[in-house]
């Protein structure tokens, strides 16, 4: 099972260090998955906030 997880683990990196067949340094790949994390908190902390806004109702009067 450990084996199984590790070559699935190698298999990814190993296809995420290219783009466009041009090799991508492990610097690179990190920085761009912590940017990526950054944007997703962001977005689903604002999603959270504008759902816990009060919705007046307005009346016809």
């Amino acid at each position: 099972m450990l084996a199984r997880i590790r070559r699935l683990w190698n298999q990814f990196f190993s296809k995420t260090r290219k783009i466009n067949n041009e090799p991508l340094n492990t610097v690179s790949l990190i920085v761009i998955i912590l940017i990526d994390i950054f944007i997703l908190i962001n977005v689903f902390t604002g999603l959270d906030d504008i759902s816990r806004w009060h919705i007046a109702i307005l009346n016809g009067s």
